[in-house]
């Protein structure tokens, strides 16, 4: 998406929000999508709000995402479509002991989405054991 016009950026963010709206497994199709976005090392703080893009428009004409800008677009994507549009989303940090490298993970409806390797986009209902949660963003609505 990040490398096309941003008519046609726009174009395919509203097709994407449809085919979630419509889809028997919606998570399954945001998560699947976001997660197979290529990324860079590092483009902003998931640790301070204050660096994220405020709106999913501006993430969208970001030109290049890291593993946490994928997460917070899948996050904005889920909370522009219909179906999920009243739920409360969070994004959780944590380590993943095993791998000793940082997830960043989307709750909603005591589900949790967006691991790596999670490119199935199969929700899970638990945490891994050997995840450790260090922080938890409420995200605000944006409808």
């Amino acid at each position: 998406m990040h490398r096309q016009k941003l008519q046609d950026q726009l174009l395919a963010f509203k097709n994407l929000r449809q085919d979630i709206d419509q889809s028997k497994d919606p998570l399954v199709i945001a998560t699947r999508y976001w997660l197979s976005q290529p990324f860079v090392r590092y483009t902003m703080d998931p640790w301070d709000p204050n660096t994220w893009p405020s709106t999913p428009w501006e993430l969208i004409q970001e030109k290049e995402l890291c593993k946490f800008g994928r997460i917070l677009g899948l996050c904005y994507t889920l909370q522009l479509t219909e179906t999920f549009s009243q739920d409360e989303f969070k994004i959780i940090i944590g380590i993943d002991r095993e791998r000793s490298d940082y997830q960043y993970i989307v709750s909603v409806r005591d589900f949790y989405i967006g691991f790596d390797g999670q490119e199935n986009g199969e929700p899970v209902t638990h945490l891994p054991s050997d995840f450790v949660v260090e922080t938890i963003h409420t995200m605000p609505r944006l409808q």
